[in-house]
């Protein structure tokens, strides 16, 4: 027994060297490290099968263990249970699907994975890359074959078996390893037999051996960043992965799952969402006076003007308490015995869970006159607990106010957008800015049409007759799936947004889309995707959209 006392020691302090080596926050290594702790004090009452953790790995690679942790723990009808083991302290044990990503990590350490493999998809990407792809590309084969039981056999992952699939079925592995499905691909199954051809290599290129490994310096995260591109790059939608990033301190690569996680986090007054727009104001944002109808006959026509918080308040004053959304309590002048009470909750020397505020269209409103005085408190060191603290006097409450040091902004911005204002320079400098562009590599071949050679093209056109910031987003064509779909993404998104960045010049327009280069029919000239028509005097024409009936063709872009 004194020998398993040992043993559980040493385990627990590498699990957490390996947690600080796989560089996620600080708070969240603290807080996995110390489930397994307790999972490991009371594994009797849990496991009564086994002795430690490390022999209940060595049985069945934790099998029981999550079933325990899924049906004991998790379940909604058992929470008690979990606050019996884990005590109701949020400030160190945040939430319950924590607990799950904790026994997951101390797998992936007991397993001895790379500490920078953040995900699992990261590890089975990894797995199936070194493990099928790399010794079928030595041999000099054309294809390779991944049998998904035998995968799971190798990594003795019994409960998550279709997740193996669904990572090889994913644009980021067919990109990674040079390949591409042969044959109509299957749904993700736990059993399957899956089938890669190489692609873009050559014979001396199958003598190579590995790829190099890329060396990734990771940072924490900026409290205030903003996504800027043109649209439909995914810049609103590359919030809510980073949101949870920040607030769990690592994240799924599947989105159905980090996005379930993102909705939880919602519900729990953790991440704020809002749009801006050219109405929106200060007293919105920030705070303002409002209305406050009264029976009450003190009052002269029936009300009287009150502060009231906007949506900036609430969730800093959520982040500096840790607070949820049942404290997003009104604030007013003449209640200060509630307010005391309320930010009585306050300790500066709690630990900190992360909130997050995320602001789409940024750059839509008046920015100086939305935030006014936060300009200056958003700094990183004018937050509150930092070395320049700043805390201003509010125009309505005429209360003190200061941002927590807690609270991350993401902002998006839309750079195509000829009605928006240019962002303040002073707001610019306390802003991180991250670039989100097209992306064409995460398109496939549908029906024979090469999506991500056809944007590419049409993209360097527009870059070069107009400017890169308004390129085609590849969002247009993401869940294209047939030669329909793709043309009706060009009907309905893509030639409509063409007319408007070109003032519906339709000869610009269709050089765009590579239609120079024309076929004279019935005294009409057709393109691919346009047509030139003769109106009126001699000489004189017209370019339009080709009907639906003549459909539109992709000479040039056939696979």
């Amino acid at each position: 027994m004194e020998f398993d006392k040992r043993q559980r020691s040493s385990d627990l302090t590498g699990f957490l060297d390996w947690l600080v080596k796989s560089r996620k926050h600080q708070n969240y290594n603290l807080a996995y490290h110390r489930y397994i702790e307790i999972i490991e004090r009371n594994l009797p009452s849990l496991l009564p099968a086994f002795s430690s953790l490390r022999e209940a790995w060595d049985n069945d690679r934790f099998m029981s263990l999550h079933s325990v942790v899924s049906n004991q723990l998790l379940g909604k009808k058992n929470r008690e249970r979990f606050h019996e083991l884990f005590g109701h302290n949020k400030s160190e044990f945040k939430d319950y699907n924590s607990l799950r990503t904790a026994v997951e990590q101390y797998s992936r350490f007991l397993r001895g994975v790379d500490p920078s493999l953040r995900g699992r998809a990261d590890y089975y990407r990894d797995h199936l890359i070194r493990t099928y792809v790399m010794p079928a590309r030595r041999e000099g084969k054309s294809t390779v074959i991944i049998n998904t039981d035998e995968v799971i056999n190798e990594l003795a992952i019994y409960h998550d078996k279709v997740y193996v699939s669904e990572v090889a079925l994913e644009p980021k592995f067919m990109s990674e390893a040079e390949v591409e499905y042969d044959g109509e691909m299957p749904k993700p199954r736990a059993s399957l037999e899956l089938r890669f051809r190489f692609v873009n290599q050559t014979r001396n290129e199958l003598s190579s051996l590995v790829k190099p490994q890329r060396v990734i310096v990771m940072r924490p995260p900026s409290l205030n960043q903003v996504f800027y591109g043109p649209p439909g790059t995914g810049k609103t939608y590359h919030t809510s992965k980073e949101a949870v990033l920040i607030c769990d301190g690592d994240v799924s690569e599947d989105r159905a799952e980090y996005m379930a996680r993102y909705k939880e986090l919602l519900e729990q007054g953790r991440i704020e969402f809002v749009t801006f727009h050219q109405s929106f104001s200060y007293e919105e944002f920030v705070e303002g006076l409002r209305p406050d109808v009264s029976s009450d006959s003190e009052y002269s026509g029936g009300f009287k003007l009150r502060v009231r918080n906007g949506v900036f308040k609430k969730i800093e004053r959520r982040a500096r308490i840790q607070g949820n959304r049942l404290d997003d309590k009104e604030w007013f002048d003449e209640e200060t015995a509630e307010t005391d009470k309320f930010m009585g909750r306050f300790d500066q020397n709690k630990h900190d869970l992360p909130y997050v505020l995320i602001i789409d269209e940024l750059n839509r409103a008046n920015i100086s006159k939305v935030l006014g005085e936060l300009i200056t408190l958003l700094e990183e060191d004018k937050r509150i607990g930092k070395e320049n603290e700043i805390n201003v006097q509010l125009p309505y409450s005429g209360k003190l106010f200061g941002v927590a040091s807690n609270l991350y902004i993401i902002g998006t911005m839309n750079t195509a957008d000829r009605s928006i204002a240019i962002l303040d320079t002073a707001l610019r400098r306390r802003f991180e800015f991250h670039e989100i562009m097209p992306d064409p590599s995460i398109l496939n071949v549908v029906d024979g049409i090469d999506l991500p050679k056809l944007l590419s093209f049409i993209n360097e056109n527009i870059e070069s007759a107009y400017d890169r910031d308004h390129q085609i987003g590849h969002s247009h064509f993401i869940n294209c799936k047939s030669r329909e779909k793709v043309e009706y993404a060009f009907r309905r998104h893509v030639i409509p947004l063409l007319n408007e960045y070109f003032y519906n010049r339709g000869e610009e327009v269709a050089l765009v889309l590579g239609d120079k280069d024309i076929v004279e029919r019935n005294n009409v000239n057709f393109g691919n995707f346009m047509k030139k028509v003769p109106i009126g005097e001699k000489g004189k024409y017209r370019w339009t959209v080709r009907s639906e009936e003549e459909g539109l063709e992709f000479a040039g872009f056939e696979h």
